[in-house]
Parts: C-alpha cells; structure tokens; sequence
C-alpha cells in the first residue's frame, strides 16, 4: 500500500497567517481525501450542513465529494491524499469509513497525533524528494491512519506511553508560539 510522494501532502494550515482578515472560507466540494487535526478552539468547520466547531485535538475526515467550509480563526495539521487509479482499495475503504468529526478526548492521543503530524510535515520542507524519504512518508503516513484507527477503537496506541514524543511536542509547541520572541533554552 505505498504512495508516490505527489500522492499526499502534508502542512500546516493557519487562518490568520494564510487568510488574514478573512471570517470564513468559501464553500467548496473537497476533491481528494483530508485529515485534519486542530491545534486549538474558536473557529467551525462545516461538512455537508454538519457544524462542527473546532477544539484542541479535533480530527477531522473529509471525503472527495463533500460540501465543506470553515468559519476562522483555525489553526490545525493536515494530510490531503490525492486518489487515483493506483490508490490501493483497502486505503480507499478505510479512509471512507472514518467518521467525519472526531473529539479525542485523551491529551496524549491528540499530542501524539500531532508530533507525527509534524513529523510528516517536515519531510515537505524540501524541494527534493528521495527514494527514502518517500519510504519514510509511507511509514509516517500509515503509522498516523493506525493511531487514528487505535483512538477510534478507544484502544491504547503504541505512542501514548512514549515521553519523548510528549516532549517534543511540547519543545515544538513553545518554539512556535515563542517564535517572534528571544528563546532561551
């Protein structure tokens, strides 16, 4: 089940960076698969006439098709996989079984999504893709649709006892809300 790397992408979207003064996006049909995980509270998405405002450690799964807009201010981590004729069936189906909203209710679950997020997002800062980057997105990629697939089961993942995840994400967290400012150690 591997992706090419023009497959899928990965980032980091915020409303008041990338829109500025803008309340709310436009109405769209979404036209590849979005995950969507929320750094924070204050704004709403809507699917398909469904309100669903946003909060820390919000996951939200859009499907080609769907009638989707937001009301900003949004800040949140997002994978788009684009579909085509070599998208393995059994990704097509899990990804159109997940529920549209999901509210994860442990904080290390949401943390921990999020430092594979940020993770993944990393490996798109460059301009040049290698065969093992590619390797290492798949294996990010489809170690995120597991933890997805393990806090939609209410089971514990192998990330949520891993400390050094919560640290970075913490270390990531301050940095990029400190970022404007003198950071000390």
């Amino acid at each position: 089940m591997l992706l090419a790397h023009k497959d899928i992408y990965c980032g980091v979207f915020e409303s008041s960076i990338v829109r500025g003064n803008i309340t709310k996006s436009d109405l769209r049909t979404v036209e590849c698969f979005e995950l969507e995980l929320f750094h924070s509270s204050g704004g709403v998405s809507h699917i398909n006439g469904e309100k669903y405002p946003t909060a820390y450690g919000m996951l939200l799964c859009t499907k080609p098709g769907q009638i989707r807009r937001s009301d900003f201010p949004v800040k949140c981590s997002f994978i788009r996989i684009f579909e085509n004729e070599s998208t393995p069936k059994s990704l097509i189906d899990i990804l159109l079984s997940l529920p549209n909203c999901t509210y994860i209710k442990k904080q290390t679950d949401a943390e921990n999504l999020l430092a594979l997020l940020s993770n993944l997002a990393s490996l798109f800062t460059t301009t040049t893709v290698k065969i093992s980057n590619e390797v290492l997105i798949n294996s990010l990629f489809y170690d995120i649709l597991h933890t997805i697939l393990n806090i939609l089961e209410g089971t514990e993942n192998s990330h949520s006892s891993n400390h050094i995840n919560h640290i970075a994400f913490k270390a990531y967290e301050y940095i990029n809300e400190n970022l404007s400012s003198n950071c000390s150690l």
